[in-house]
């Protein structure tokens, strides 16, 4: 906390002074306005420490929210709303509540990042002439040169 508050506090002190609240009250500030840098301290009090699976979860969160980006209040229904580029890249189920509801999501389980930063989703080529079958990640751009069909894949081997 000195470090990002740019403050000399020792660990064992439990009283602040005047001059280190009135710190921490600038550089908040700076933050709101976009001239700080920004420093997610409220992602590391939401953050469980207790279970290593939930900062995995932690780790594959997207979100649609950011400094000159949309806020909770100003997105509509329409960007909130599940898109077809999403299939098997976004989990639909897995969201927050509330104002962000739409806005913060996940990565679906078996969703990647690709070479240029797009998410790529694992699908199944089927070949009716060569007889085989590979696996495919398609990033949202590739995946309409393809007929994608539902699907049990556990009804191909």
């Amino acid at each position: 906390m000195n470090r990002r508050l740019n403050i000399d506090i020792p660990e064992n002190n439990t009283f602040l002074l005047p001059r280190d609240i009135l710190t921490a009250a600038d550089h908040l500030i700076g933050m709101k306005f976009g001239m700080g840098t920004l420093d997610d301290m409220n992602h590391l009090k939401n953050k469980h420490q207790t279970n290593p699976l939930t900062q995995i979860v932690h780790g594959r969160k997207l979100s649609s929210l950011g400094p000159g980006e949309l806020t909770g209040r100003t997105a509509s229904f329409r960007i909130r709303d599940i898109h077809p580029s999403h299939y098997g890249r976004i989990c639909p189920i897995d969201t927050s509540e509330g104002i962000n509801v739409g806005l913060i999501g996940s990565l679906a389980i078996h969703a990647r990042i690709g070479r240029w930063g797009s998410i790529e989703s694992p699908f199944y080529e089927i070949s009716e002439r060569s007889k085989r079958i590979r696996m495919l990640s398609l990033s949202p751009s590739r995946d309409e040169y393809y007929m994608v069909a539902t699907g049990n894949f556990l009804a191909l081997n």
